[in-house]
């Protein structure tokens, strides 16, 4: 019998297995801005990006990287008074489609 079937819930099913990567390779970089205006009003934006690369063990080809994390950022207006702050906030987050 293959070792890759086994029966579950009264039904044939087999495994698949994904194997770990020799090796990964990752970049990341999250550049930010901030403004200050006057009358109390400033601008916060941020953004991250990651790039990773896995080398698996079929011959030493770098292959894009499904664990690197999606691109996302976060910019805010706000507006500062003496006793209290006012923030406008947009989270950013990139669609993250796998290529499975």
């Amino acid at each position: 019998m293959d070792r890759t079937l086994f029966l579950y819930d009264g039904e044939l099913s087999k495994v698949y297995a994904i194997q770990n990567a020799l090796m990964e390779k990752f970049m990341d970089l999250m550049p930010g801005l901030k403004s200050n205006w006057n009358k109390g009003f400033s601008l916060i934006s941020k953004y991250n990006i990651q790039v990773g690369k896995e080398e698996m063990d079929n011959g030493g080809k770098l292959n894009p990287s499904d664990m690197t994390a999606p691109a996302f950022g976060l910019s805010s207006l706000a507006f500062h008074k003496t006793n209290w702050t006012c923030k406008f906030m947009r989270h950013i987050v990139q669609e993250f489609v796998s290529k499975i």
